[in-house]
């Protein structure tokens, strides 16, 4: 249950917090600053426990961190510099919908009728809450901003398909840091060839950005990716990934509540839309379960 408060609760705020420092920072060295600054605190805490590693597991941490973070997290934070962070969530909500597509295209079976029910009631509110949010509809967004966050959540919803699927002895947290530092590498890389590292100075960030950036670092990646990463050993992936349907809500009411943004009776209908479509999806019986408790077995060996 605290696991589901951290993704659903602070994730939902990290799209104000990745738009306010985005604005300062390049999204290639935003997005590399949070993987190694997540990876230094995760792999310290799996060092000082005694954790391990070995060849096998950093063939899936470079897979895994360059899906979650190289195009994951570096689309999203990319797209975040021409699309608001509250409808940037909505582009992530589609994350359920690529999941189950994965699955059933991997499984070669259909999902249950509930889930996709779920995902498609889940996805609606979410939509309303993008149109009700908007200034002028659609027709405003940027292509190139909203081509990053649908590449994102597939991205996204990629690794977590491998995730789920590749059998590691490897506890969570030290298997999130070892993909937290690949994909800070690799993100590393990118700001290298763009230009972007040379052309940026540290100097050039106020003291919000830099608040911004320590939550982003310490809850968002380090306790936030943790607790994902963990959940998806020992709950079905379609029940974890819910937390894209609470995320814009997580942002409505911030915006709301810090930005003194309306919140009027449309909103909170569409709210209640989003948390309906999430105990659909949490209820529904799926064949997935024992997918994935093998996959928990075999992490406990």
């Amino acid at each position: 249950m605290l696991a589901f408060l951290v993704i659903y609760l602070i994730w939902g705020s990290t799209f104000l917090a990745m738009r306010s420092a985005v604005a300062e920072i390049p999204a290639s060295i935003l997005v590399c600053i949070r993987c190694f600054g997540g990876a230094a605190i995760l792999l310290g805490w799996a060092r000082w426990q005694g954790g391990g590693s070995s060849r096998a597991d950093w063939t899936g941490s470079m897979i895994a961190g360059g899906l979650f973070f190289l195009t994951g997290q570096g689309l999203l934070a990319y797209g975040l510099r021409f699309i608001p962070s509250g409808t940037s969530a909505v582009f992530l909500a589609t994350i359920p919908l690529w999941i189950v597509l994965f699955g059933a295209l991997i499984d070669r079976r259909a999902p249950s009728w509930l889930t996709m029910v779920g995902c498609v009631v889940g996805l609606a509110g979410v939509a309303i809450l993008a149109l009700i949010r908007v200034e002028g509809g659609l027709e405003e967004w940027s292509p190139l901003g909203t081509a990053a966050l649908l590449l994102s959540s597939v991205s996204w919803a990629a690794g977590t398909e491998f995730s789920r699927r590749r059998r590691t002895s490897e506890d969570p947290l030290s298997r999130t840091g070892r993909q937290l530092l690949c994909g800070g590498v690799f993100l590393l890389a990118v700001a290298v060839l763009k230009g972007d590292l040379a052309a940026w100075s540290p100097t050039q960030i106020g003291a919000e950005t830099i608040g911004a950036m320590v939550f982003l670092i310490v809850c968002g990646t380090a306790l936030g990716f943790g607790a994902y990463s963990w959940l998806l050993r020992v709950v079905r992936p379609a029940v974890v990934s819910t937390y894209a349907f609470v995320n814009p809500v997580v942002a409505l009411i911030l915006g709301w509540a810090l930005a003194g943004e309306p919140l009027t009776p449309v909103l909170l209908g569409a709210s209640g839309v989003v948390l309906a479509a999430v105990a659909i999806v949490i209820l529904s019986p799926s064949s997935e379960q024992g997918a994935g408790s093998r996959e928990q077995g075999a992490g406990s060996r």
